[in-house]
């Protein structure tokens, strides 16, 4: 008898903050337009164990309260909900479940106000799952404008990489009907100019394909890193949420000064970010 693939999921790590009850209202669109269920866990560890008088109580009392908000999503959303608890440092549950459970992305709530307890912060998030095959879409704990997905930005440069995160952009747009911005500057070097118009060719062949609604557009006369300026065009521009390629190659300039997607993904206005890495074995959504 063949076994049955495992139905694919969201992956919402959940620390009880603000930021994850987001994170969990981000899966539950995702969800609806991938038509997939959500796993939601709660890590017990070293930091947040101290909180119970002892770890039968802990498990208990996680368990209890995810299952009231898993009962929620169902009834509210009509969206299936599974819901673990783990003993382990979050980082560890999701390199070690991620692939198992069939997920298609995880999303992560990031707070504002820092606590020992809470699951995320912009460095772990750049440098704990730069192996993940999945994006991590970043989310904060004040909720988006509109949707998480309605208007997604996509900067395009000349680097061969910055395609990849294309088919995400494209797919969820063609299936949430909303129109995808795509975000260019010129390049004065002519092997960087080349490279981006066939970049910029098989992305339009791909939508094409896809049935995307998109629209070009070329910022001419910047003269910073297009995916942070791509932060500010979405915010004045009603964009929903920001895709962006992690750092394949880390420099000395970001061990002294940071990876740029850290700043990015902790922008001031709280916009969200989907976050991939650049690997050969990329999981794409279906139907790319």
């Amino acid at each position: 008898m063949e076994q049955q693939a495992v139905k694919q999921q969201v992956l919402v790590p959940y620390d009880f903050s603000k930021a994850a009850a987001n994170a969990l209202l981000c899966a539950v669109e995702l969800a609806s337009l991938f038509k997939c269920e959500i796993t939601v866990f709660h890590a017990l560890n070293k930091k947040n164990l101290g909180l119970y008088a002892n770890e039968n109580e802990a498990e208990s009392a996680v368990k209890n309260k995810l299952v009231a908000i898993a009962n929620d999503i169902i009834s509210s959303y009509n969206v299936a909900v599974n819901v673990y608890v783990f003993k382990d440092g979050v980082n560890q549950v999701i390199n070690k479940i991620y692939e198992r459970i069939n997920a298609i992305a995880v999303i992560a709530g990031l707070n504002s106000q820092k606590s020992p307890y809470n699951y995320f912060s912009p460095g772990a998030i750049v440098t704990d799952y730069r192996n993940l095959r999945v994006p991590v879409i970043v989310v904060h704990d004040e909720m988006p404008r509109k949707g998480f997905f309605g208007g997604m930005v996509l900067p395009l440069d000349f680097n061969r990489e910055s395609k990849e995160k294309s088919a995400w952009a494209g797919h969820i747009s063609a299936l949430n009907k909303t129109k995808v911005t795509i975000l260019t500057r010129n390049y004065k070097d002519s092997y960087f100019a080349a490279s981006l118009r066939s970049n910029m060719a098989l992305v339009i062949k791909l939508y094409a394909n896809l049935d995307v609604n998109y629209q070009m557009v070329n910022e001419a006369d910047i003269k910073c890193d297009i995916d942070k300026y791509a932060v500010d065009y979405a915010w004045y521009n009603k964009g929903d949420m920001v895709v962006i390629m992690a750092t394949k190659e880390v420099a000395v300039d970001d061990l002294l000064f940071g990876l740029k997607e850290k700043k990015i993904i902790d922008n001031k206005y709280k916009l969200p970010v989907m976050l991939i890495n650049p690997r050969d074995d990329l999981y794409l959504p279906c139907g790319c």
